[in-house]
């Protein structure tokens, strides 16, 4: 499959995506309440709001005269930045004309058009170097092909001065999980109560307690850009930007071992179920420091 047929794939199912629900991490304001205490020291509320707050803080002088983001999704972030006054103005870029449609009448909702610029271009080659202030991605990297390269490229777009900033999945690629990932994963599904590991769609059957690496050929049938290059980010961000700051956020646990099961937890309404969560992850904190973390922020000036 080359480069324009995987465009192609990812663009096709990105298009036709359901979008986040409960089965995702950041769904669960305990989840990402912790998460972002993690990044920027609070457990604020709102998905990435950490993350948006530490960029924030790198613009308590000035705002960032010209931001990039790629793969931008809905840009639900990218538009808060701007509207905080963080952010002067955007250039976005995304694969599909019906993933930023309605982004598109946010922005003009709230009369930041001349702000907010969504292109269907493809960034690598439409973006001009050292032309940024801020190079911006929050869950897009990991789909990148060879992310070495994709770092190199953000850090010749920035200007002296200018802040490259990245929230990631950074764990194995196509999330072929190590030894360690499948052995923590294993031991806490096994500990599980069954009313956590039923399936969703089939309430009568449950998921196995064992953490099972996927199914390599099934994630690139979905989405050829799924996790392809995900394992060498933090390596190359240390490369292009040997004093970034990296902040291991952990994972191993919230989504390594609860994926698929996430949606059985009620934790806004059953107080059990909160202070399981809250458990699991005091557990996934200490994960990290033994070098165990999935998902990673990363801060660098150049």
């Amino acid at each position: 499959m080359d480069e324009e047929d995987v465009r192609r794939k990812a663009v096709e199912f990105w298009a036709h995506h359901p979008g986040d629900g409960r089965d995702a991490w950041w769904m669960h304001p305990v989840i990402f309440q912790h998460v972002n205490r993690l990044v920027c020291g609070d457990p604020v509320e709102g998905p990435a709001e950490g993350f948006l707050r530490r960029i924030r803080d790198f613009s308590s002088s000035r705002p960032f005269k010209r931001a990039l983001s790629i793969g931008c999704g809905d840009a639900r972030t990218e538009i808060a930045l701007v509207e905080a006054g963080v952010v002067e103005s955007f250039d976005l870029y995304e694969l599909h004309e019906n993933i930023i449609k309605k982004s598109r009448e946010q922005v003009k909702e709230k009369g930041l058009e001349g702000r907010v610029k969504f292109s269907l271009e493809e960034a690598f080659q439409d973006a001009p170097a050292q032309s940024y202030d801020l190079v911006y991605w929050c869950g897009s990297l990991h789909h990148m092909l060879d992310t070495p390269k994709s770092v190199q490229w953000s850090r010749e777009r920035l200007r002296e001065g200018g802040l490259f900033a990245m929230f990631e999945y950074v764990g194995p690629s196509r999330f072929q999980w190590t030894e360690t990932n499948i052995f923590v994963g294993s031991s806490l599904r096994s500990s599980l109560p069954e009313s956590l590991l039923k399936i969703r769609d089939h309430p009568d059957r449950i998921w196995s307690s064992i953490m099972q690496q996927a199914n390599i050929e099934y994630v690139i049938a979905s989405d050829p850009t799924e996790a392809a290059d995900s394992e060498r980010i933090l390596d190359a961000i240390r490369d292009t930007f040997p004093s970034a700051e990296i902040i291991p956020v952990g994972g191993c646990l919230y989504f390594g071992a609860l994926t698929g099961i996430l949606n059985n937890f009620e934790e806004e309404t059953n107080p059990s179920h909160a202070e399981l969560l809250k458990a699991i992850l005091y557990e996934d904190e200490a994960l990290i420091e033994s070098g165990e973390s999935l998902y990673a922020a990363a801060f660098a000036r150049v």
